[in-house]
C-alpha cells in the first residue's frame, strides 16, 4: 500500500507547485500582448486542486478528495495572496525610485513635466503610464487624471494637481510621498520577515497528521484503510480536513500584513 501511495503524493506535490512567477513578472513588464482571438489555456497552478482530489479519491475515497480539494484551494488562495502583495511591494519600490528621480530632476531646475518625463523613461510600466499621462495633461493645461494602479500613485497625482491649483513647491511635497512610501514598504517587509516563523509552525502543525498517517502506514497499522473503507473513517477524515483549513486560514488572517503599505 505504501509504495503505491508514494508516487501518488509525488504527483500531488508537483501539481500543487506554484506556478512560474518569472513568466508573471515578464509578462508585467511587457504587457499583455495575447491576441483577444488566441484560446488561453488555463495555468497548471488552476489545475492541480483537481488532480490532487482525483487523486486522494483513489487513496482515501471521497472523503479524502473532498479534503483534498477544500485544503489545496485555500492553499493556492493562501499563495496568490502572498504573490500579490510581494508584487505590490516591488511596484512600491519602482514609484519611490521614480518619485526620487523626478525630485532630483525638480530641484535641478526642470518644469514638473520635464522631471515626469524624464522619471517615466527608466520607471516601471505602469509608473511610466502614470507619469506620461499627468504631463501629457499638465502640458496641454489639464488636470492629470487619477490612476487606479495604487493609493501612492493617486497621491502623487492629487499633489501635482493641489501644487498646480495653489502654486505649492512640487519637489517638497512628492519628497514627503516617497519618504513615507520608503517607510511603509521597509515596515511591510520587517512584519512579513517576522512572521515567516509563525507561517513555518502552522505549516508544521499542519502537515502533523499526514506524517502520522504515513508513519502508522509504514508501522503495519494500515490507517489508510480505515480512513477510505469505513464509514467511521471517512467521517473522521473530513473533520480533520475541516481542523485543518480552519487552522489555515486563521494561521493565515493573523500573519497577513493588513493592507497593502500603500
Amino acid at each position: 500500500m505504501t509504495a503505491a501511495v508514494a508516487p501518488l503524493l509525488l504527483a500531488a506535490a508537483i501539481g500543487v507547485w506554484p506556478a512560474d512567477v518569472a513568466r508573471s513578472r515578464l509578462r508585467a513588464l511587457q504587457g499583455d500582448r495575447t491576441s483577444p482571438r488566441t484560446l488561453r489555456l488555463p495555468e497548471s497552478g488552476a489545475l492541480a486542486p483537481v488532480l490532487l482530489a482525483l487523486l486522494a479519491w483513489a487513496v482515501l475515497g471521497p472523503a479524502g478528495a473532498v479534503s483534498a480539494l477544500v485544503l489545496a484551494v485555500l492553499v493556492r488562495g493562501a499563495s496568490r495572496r502572498r504573490r500579490r502583495m510581494r508584487a505590490a511591494l516591488v511596484a512600491d519600490d519602482g514609484l519611490a525610485e521614480s518619485l526620487r528621480a523626478m525630485v532630483a530632476e525638480l530641484r535641478a531646475g526642470a518644469t514638473p513635466v520635464a522631471a515626469a518625463e524624464s522619471a517615466a523613461e527608466d520607471a516601471p510600466r505602469e509608473v511610466a503610464v502614470m507619469l506620461r499621462s499627468a504631463a501629457a495633461a499638465a502640458r496641454l493645461g489639464g488636470q492629470p487624471p487619477l490612476p487606479e494602479s495604487s493609493i501612492a500613485a493617486t497621491q502623487v497625482v492629487r499633489v501635482w494637481q493641489l501644487a498646480t491649483h495653489h502654486g505649492l513647491p512640487l519637489a517638497d511635497v512628492l519628497d514627503a510621498i516617497r519618504v513615507d512610501l520608503e517607510q511603509r514598504t521597509r515596515f511591510a517587509r520587517q512584519v512579513d520577515a517576522r512572521m515567516s516563523g509563525t507561517r513555518a509552525s502552522a505549516c508544521v502543525l499542519v502537515c502533523l497528521p499526514g506524517v502520522a498517517l504515513l508513519l502508522g502506514q509504514t508501522a503495519g497499522a494500515d490507517p489508510l484503510a480505515v480512513l477510505a473503507d469505513t464509514t467511521l473513517g471517512q467521517l473522521l477524515l473530513l473533520v480533520g480536513a475541516a481542523f485543518a483549513a480552519v487552522g489555515l486560514r486563521w494561521s493565515e488572517h493573523i500573519t497577513r500584513i493588513t493592507e497593502r503599505p500603500t
